[in-house]
């Protein structure tokens, strides 16, 4: 066999001339033989084509080849066959006609373009023209050959030309082996491919992949729609376009560091949406890796998280003056303690000296109703803003609300020496809703100029009033809001930076107690201010109801002096039951005083007070249980009861109004009030 083999090469040698030789001995490797085996190996190779059918059959290549090597074709385990630069099929083995479906004689009256699927037709035709014009040696490329029964089969073709002995190319001679079952796969592979961008494209998140190196590959459809620019422009590094400058850098080292240790992604970075602003995103890859545990493709999301961040920083911020606030409270509350621990050691030392007992007592009242005053500002606040305050639904006149105001803020503008300046509009200004939250309005935004402007200064307070509605406004020449601050100026202790001379700055809750009174009101709030240094402008405005009157209301008038009355005070802490009788004692009312229920009940039976003035926290029965009992008895079911508790919440009114409670007072005492209740009830 092997001489056999031999023979036929050098058949070859003498027939063909020397490119051919070159190409066809040699590149299909006839004959080679390696050690023991036999085996004939022969390279892959191509066929060209022609649009155009031939006009009679290809001239037989027998008596050029010669019927040895014709043998030996038809014995290689893949397809050959040779065809003329027109395209024409000269000759091929009986693998290529078996898998073809026709012999040879049918093929060599056909040309490659009538075995080839009309989609391939011009790439094989491209690739013939190329090999006979010398533009190149070898051809390959994957095609549909079209079978005698109608079928279509993949192969890939690899083909060389076969040239004279000047190098003219006289043939092309190609191999073809089979690849249905690749095709297949790949076809699959496609499809899954197409599914998952399908999928992708479908997510409200941006998808994108990377090849392993991290050059990226594939965006989502929610990449346009989310940055406006084309997936196309994002390959590779284009991505990067759309960072912030600021966060460019940071994230692309966090990719490459990732890329290069072949770990996970991670990264929040602010991303250009489609109308220029950025929003921040939250960022994520994993490294898909192959059988050999090599990173093979990168798959991540890019997730918007900007709601969700600006939250964060909203409840970082909130937290940060929460605590600036609790400290400023922890401030306020010890300035008043330590008068008070003063005056308390003066009384001690100075029991015989009058003058300076007044003096501490003053001292201890003043106090008292400055420490009053911020945990009433603490509590109403925490009602307000939880929607626990039910406001009254009644016309009242702005302008006299504007001159009860003024009447409340008159000591702290006139103890800073400022000018306080009004602007009435001439139209009468009925309005609807609580005309007492409505003074707490106008007297906070007084009292907030006054804090906020150096002494001596001037306060412009101006109503005006329109068709539908009425504006107050009060503008200062004070010292301004940054306008950093501004924006948040309603917002809870929100407040400018403390300074020595500001000595009364309070908590911070004012004008968020303006805010939320005004929208309870159906109005609105602004303020304004040109920088430091250039004062400031709050304004409220309130809607003025069409059917309101145009006429103006009475104050109240306040009630008639009390006359002699005969009270019991029931408290289990004897120095505040002892000093309240004491008071109303001075002011010419007969007053006994019980430590119990029980007591209280002892005593009422036997000589039946008119106003009762009643502790809830009781150490027998509670206050509530002493009230209704109260009420059973024929002799006391007409009297005043009056709570006096430390619980102010709307829920605590209401177990007062039910229990039988004329009146609900909170600790420490408004003695004005329960004066004023008193002279009512003469």
């Amino acid at each position: 066999m092997r001489a056999a083999l031999a023979r036929v090469a050098f058949g070859f040698r003498r027939a063909l001339a020397a490119d051919y030789a070159a190409c066809f001995l040699l590149r299909l490797g006839l004959p080679r033989f390696d050690g023991g085996d036999s085996r004939v190996r022969i390279s892959r190779q191509m066929a060209p084509r022609n649009e155009h059918a031939a006009a009679s059959p290809a001239p037989d290549p027998s008596p050029v080849l010669g019927a040895q090597a014709l043998a030996l074709f038809d014995q290689v385990p893949t397809g050959i066959c040779m065809i003329d630069g027109g395209g024409r099929i000269l000759g091929a083995n009986a693998w290529f006609c078996s898998h073809i479906g026709y012999s040879l004689e049918e093929l060599r009256a056909l040309r490659v373009a009538d075995i080839t699927h009309p989609e391939d037709r011009d790439r094989v035709d491209r690739a013939l023209r190329q090999l006979m014009s010398g533009e190149t040696r070898h051809h390959g490329l994957d095609k549909r050959c079209l079978c005698k029964d109608g079928s279509v089969l993949w192969v890939n073709i690899d083909a060389s030309v076969v040239s004279d002995s000047r190098g003219r190319p006289l043939h092309a001679i190609a191999s073809m082996r089979e690849i249905e079952a690749q095709k297949r796969a790949e076809t699959a592979l496609h499809a899954g491919e197409a599914r998952w961008r399908e999928m992708a494209d479908a997510l409200p998140l941006i998808v994108w992949s990377a090849r392993a190196d991290g050059s990226h590959e594939y965006y989502s459809r929610q990449w346009q729609a989310s940055t406006g620019m084309p997936p196309q422009a994002a390959l590779g590094d284009g991505w990067l376009d759309a960072i912030h400058p600021d966060d460019r850098q940071h994230v692309l080292e966090t990719w490459r560091r990732s890329v290069d240790a072949g770990e996970s992604f991670e990264a929040q970075y602010r991303l250009r949406d489609r109308e220029g602003d950025y929003r921040w995103v939250l960022a994520r890859a994993l490294p898909l890796c192959d059988e050999r545990g090599h990173v093979a493709r990168w798959m991540g999301t890019c997730c918007d998280i900007h709601d969700q961040r600006l939250a964060e920083e909203e409840l970082r911020s909130s937290g940060r003056r929460k605590n600036e606030f609790l400290a400023m409270l922890a401030h306020e509350l010890r300035n008043p303690l330590a008068p008070i621990s003063t005056a308390a050691q003066l009384l001690k030392i100075s029991a015989g000296d009058e003058r300076r007992v007044r003096q501490a007592s003053e001292i201890i009242g003043r106090q008292v109703r400055h420490m009053t005053e911020l945990v009433d500002d603490l509590l109403d606040v925490s009602r307000v803003t939880r929607g626990l305050v039910t406001l009254d639904n009644d016309e009242f006149d702005l302008k006299q609300v504007v001159a009860a105001a003024i009447e409340q803020s008159r000591p702290l503008i006139e103890g800073r020496h400022h000018v306080l300046k009004t602007r009435m509009d001439g139209q009468p200004a009925i309005a609807r809703g609580d005309r007492t939250r409505m003074i707490q309005v106008v007297a906070n935004l007084l009292n907030n100029a006054a804090k906020y402007t150096p002494q001596g200064g001037e306060i412009t307070l101006s109503l005006d009033v329109l068709r539908d509605r009425a504006r107050l406004s009060v503008r200062d020449n004070g010292i301004g809001i940054e306008p950093t601050l501004l924006p948040r100026i309603f917002e809870l202790f929100t407040q400018a930076e403390r300074t020595p001379d500001r000595a009364q700055g309070g908590l911070g809750l004012g004008l968020a107690l303006v805010k939320h009174i005004m929208t309870l009101h159906g109005g609105s709030v602004e303020a304004h201010s040109e920088g430091l240094g250039r004062g400031s402008l709050f304004a409220v405005t309130i809607p003025l109801p069409a059917d309101a009157a145009t006429g103006t209301r009475d104050e109240h008038r306040a009630p008639p002096a009390a006359g002699p009355l005969h009270l019991m005070v029931v408290d289990d802490n004897q120095d505040a039951a002892h000093t309240l009788a004491a008071l109303l004692e001075v002011h010419g009312h007969r007053v006994v005083v019980s430590h119990n229920g029980a007591d209280a009940l002892a005593r009422a039976a036997n000589d039946p007070p008119q106003v009762f003035i009643l502790d809830i926290g009781l150490p027998d029965i509670d206050g509530f249980a002493l009230a209704r009992r109260l009420r059973a008895m024929p002799r006391t079911q007409s009297a005043l009861l009056v709570a006096l508790t430390g619980y102010d919440q709307e829920q605590d009114r209401d177990r007062a109004r039910e229990a039988g409670f004329d009146h609900h007072l909170v600790k420490p005492l408004d003695m004005d009030r329960l004066f004023a209740l008193l002279g009512a009830r003469r």
